[in-house]
């Protein structure tokens, strides 16, 4: 088996081969069928066969998923049966047994079960939400009607203490935890390594600056064993509506906060560009509901909600039972997927601190007050910082001997103790800061980096390389500036590049700029890496 799971080798793939071919066969039914279209997901086998439509779940095994056993995959049918009655009871229509007969496999039949199938009745292809959407029919009306049924559908949702533990700050993150770590094999592939770092770092700061409002959700019931899976495709607008499909496997996967069922819905037009309808859903629900801190969520649900489809768009292209251009429209999908969520992350953005690096005369405090001056932005100077802690001024000359009075190693300490105070202060206020320090030192880039994380803050450290052709000069013009702030020379630049520690922040955190270029052009890197950074561009 591998990593990411899938159908089992051998007699599992075979057992699912052979239900493929034989349902495939009108007369597999115990009733008139002209024609029989098939329609897979990543877990089951949909076949539409006259009237009905007959659901087979695939024997997979999947982190998220054990299906492998018949006597689960029983188990699993049933439940979904019960589970879908909630909202749409006329629709399921039971479990019905698969048999062996000469010839292959039939629905019902006399002989022991060697698989199960949920029977539905067959909706009205032209009524799905999705096949509305593609016609360019789907009207404001119509998903205010989808919010018009969901609102009371989770009012009478089940909840209690085993369904709102599934909604408190350390579940969803759990969450969070599992899903990065099951779509680490796609970095490189469906999802880019400037996505990967932004999701990751962004959801690291929502953790922190949404945990009140998640805890708020919690005390308020919030958290209902609602649908799990509500997409486009699982809503038809028949009379009454109707709303199936719901997550049936998982109840840790379906239970959750109502946001994130709303996110869900949310997040499937948004990946079909409709943003218009999103509003008209949202306004529906939050009327209907009362839910006024819904909005506030919504941001940190349709990015899950399009990472987990990002994911499983992902795992259905490596299942190798799929044809060549579905599998190319799960890889599509799949990209889709993971761009939305990464708009979605961009919706919510956490203030940044920018870390400005580089060794003295390298110009990375030229680089953080002009893009402190663009942006808005507080910026924070070690130099200053490190003055005041011995009460002179900015422009105050003092000795620039390394290791000794303002530089000794108990200053340079207090220097960036206080710089994470003062950057953590801004962070609370929901202020981008810079920080202009040489941060030469893996444990300074970390005491920057914690105070990110634990303010709920993104983190960012640019670093600016000059050579020395460029410096020298440079710094020397600057030691016979009056007013020049910083007091380093040749022989501390020197010096601090023998102890400069390598940089180990990752691909995302980390970004190089060329201090030997003018000005305007070290600003167009910085900006053009903070843009991919903030807002990663898609995938084709």
């Amino acid at each position: 088996m591998c990593e990411s799971g899938g159908v089992a080798p051998g007699s599992a793939a075979a057992h699912l081969g052979e239900v493929l071919a034989s349902l495939s066969r009108p007369e597999a039914y115990p009733h008139p069928v002209d024609g029989v279209t098939v329609v897979q997901t990543h877990v089951s086998v949909v076949f539409l066969a006259g009237s009905f439509a007959y659901k087979v779940k695939k024997p997979v095994h999947f982190n998220f998923l054990d299906a492998h056993l018949l006597e689960r995959r029983a188990e699993m049918c049933a439940q979904e049966v019960a589970l879908n009655r909630r909202l749409s009871p006329d629709l399921y229509l039971g479990v019905v047994s698969i048999t062996r007969r000469e010839g292959g496999l039939v629905v019902g039949g006399d002989g022991p079960p060697v698989e199960y199938a949920v029977q539905m009745r067959r909706l009205p292809a032209d009524r799905m939400m999705d096949r509305l959407l593609e016609a360019s029919a789907l009207t404001r009306e119509m998903v205010e009607q989808v919010a018009d049924v969901l609102a009371p559908f989770h009012a009478r949702a089940a909840d209690g203490p085993e369904i709102t533990a599934f909604g408190t700050p350390g579940a969803v993150r759990a969450l969070w935890d599992e899903h990065f770590h099951q779509s680490w094999p796609f970095v490189g592939g469906t999802l880019s390594p400037l996505q990967d770092g932004f999701l990751r770092a962004v959801v690291d700061a929502w953790s922190v600056r949404r945990r009140r409002l998640l805890e708020e959700r919690v005390a308020e019931r919030r958290i209902r064993d609602g649908h799990g899976d509500l997409r486009t495709s699982s809503v038809c607008f028949t009379e009454p509506l109707t709303i199936f499909d719901c997550l049936d496997f998982s109840s840790r996967l379906r239970c959750s906060d109502v946001a994130s069922d709303v996110a869900f819905l949310a997040m499937d037009l948004r990946m079909r560009m409709r943003p218009d309808l999103v509003e008209a859903f949202i306004q529906r629900y939050v009327a209907r509901s009362g839910d006024l801190a819904l909005r506030e969520l919504l941001p940190f649900y349709v990015c899950y909600r399009a990472c987990v489809r990002g994911k499983v768009e992902s795992l259905r292209a490596e299942e190798p039972e799929i044809s060549p251009a579905d599998r190319q429209e799960a890889l599509r999908l799949a990209r889709r997927a993971f761009g939305v969520a990464c708009d979605a992350g961009s919706d919510d953005l956490p203030p940044l601190l920018l870390a400005v690096a580089g060794l003295s005369g390298s110009g990375k405090s030229t680089v953080a007050a002009e893009l402190g001056a663009r942006r808005g932005w507080q910026v924070l100077s070690s130099d200053v910082v490190r003055k005041s802690l011995h009460g002179l001024a900015p422009q105050e000359r003092a000795s620039s001997e390394l290791d000794r009075g303002l530089y000794s190693p108990e200053a340079t300490r207090r220097t960036y103790e206080r710089l994470a105070v003062e950057a953590g202060a801004a962070l609370d206020r929901g202020t981008c800061v810079i920080v202009d320090a040489t941060s030469q030192a893996a444990w300074q880039r970390e005491m920057l980096a914690t105070t990110a994380r634990a303010h709920g803050g993104l983190f960012l450290l640019v670093e600016v390389r000059v050579s020395d052709a460029v410096v020298r000069p440079r710094l020397e013009a600057r030691a016979r500036e009056v007013n020049a702030v910083s007091d380093a020379g040749w022989e501390v630049h020197a010096a601090q590049k023998t102890r400069w520690e390598p940089v180990e922040l990752g691909p995302w955190a980390h970004v190089v700029v060329d201090g030997d270029a003018p000005l305007t052009e070290v600003l167009h890197q910085v900006e053009h890496a903070l843009h991919d950074r903030l807002r990663p561009p898609r995938l084709p």
